[in-house]
């Protein structure tokens, strides 16, 4: 395997664990510093999006070096670790329904 491919393999297995390790960043953020919504800055909302863009560079460079068993297995537990802390912060600020916590807890089941 080339050098190219084993870095795109690297990276396509540690993009999941940062994503993990932001949502609970964000989570912590909205939990802290930004209850009120209107605290909330483009600057917020571009870390958000840059985090959640992190799959998209995560698929390519698994597509691109061949994916692994571990790598769709951190995928997916990153994927769901972002979204339910994140939903979970959104709920406990009174910000979303309880349901859209149930909802994301239960899809998968």
């Amino acid at each position: 395997m080339s050098t190219s491919k084993q870095l795109a393999r690297l990276g396509a297995n540690t993009l999941p664990v940062y994503r993990a390790y932001r949502g609970v960043k964000v989570a912590e953020h909205l939990r802290t510093d930004m209850q009120n919504p209107a605290d909330r800055t483009w600057g917020f909302a571009t870390r958000v999006g840059i985090d959640a863009a992190t799959d998209t560079v995560d698929g390519v460079l698994a597509r691109y070096a061949g994916t692994t068993k571990l790598g769709g297995y951190l995928d997916q537990l990153a994927d769901k670790a972002w979204y339910l802390t994140i939903t979970r912060q959104l709920v406990k600020n009174g910000e979303l329904d309880q349901r859209h916590l149930r909802i994301a807890l239960l899809r998968d089941i």
